[in-house]
């Protein structure tokens, strides 16, 4: 449908499947926030890839039902395996970001998504199987309803937060309120 021109999307687990990666327990309970933070390499964290290809979603994970469920540590742990180079998008529930063919996210609904990017002043100070997850300094974008992220360029008139995570300890945010 997508190839002929036709539009796409999923709620809840069919938004987790429209990404280049997904986000995929394989079996085993979902990661929470608390958890995945304490080790980059948790057993609840597994990305499966080449499902779907979307152009438009290259690069891009996806993470649902997000501030309702506090997935902010979640998706940074995930971001951070992706590198670089790798983004979450993730909406909160009751929400959606239709993207148009140049790649402008629009945002709709009653709540917010989130862009998390990485970017030169990004530092993921550990990231090593078995330790405490530590990234300083990612960008965090707050996208409220009909505020538009563009995905192909980055570009946003919203101003980002810089988030950190330290796994180390139980009040792992920086801000306290990452939302």
């Amino acid at each position: 449908l997508y190839n002929k021109g036709g539009a796409i999307g999923g709620t809840s687990a069919g938004n987790h499947v429209l990404g280049q990666f997904i986000y995929d327990p394989d079996g085993v309970s979902g990661a929470i926030s608390s958890e995945a933070v304490t080790d980059f390499c948790h057993q609840t964290i597994n990305i499966s890839n080449d499902f779907l290809n979307l152009p438009l979603l290259n690069g891009i994970i996806t993470d649902t039902h997000f501030r309702q469920r506090d997935r902010m540590g979640r998706s940074a742990v995930l971001q951070a395996h992706l590198g670089s180079t790798g983004r979450v998008v993730a909406v909160s529930e009751a929400t959606s970001m239709f993207v148009t063919a140049n790649g402008q996210g629009v945002i709709d609904g009653s709540n917010e998504a989130y862009v998390l990017r990485a970017d030169g002043q990004t530092q993921y100070q550990q990231t090593n199987c078995g330790q405490p997850v530590i990234i300083n300094n990612l960008l965090r974008y707050k996208l409220l309803p009909g505020q538009s992220y563009n995905l192909l360029n980055n570009s946003t008139s919203v101003s980002p937060t810089r988030l950190s995570i330290d796994g180390r300890s139980g009040n792992f945010y920086n801000p306290t309120n990452p939302y």
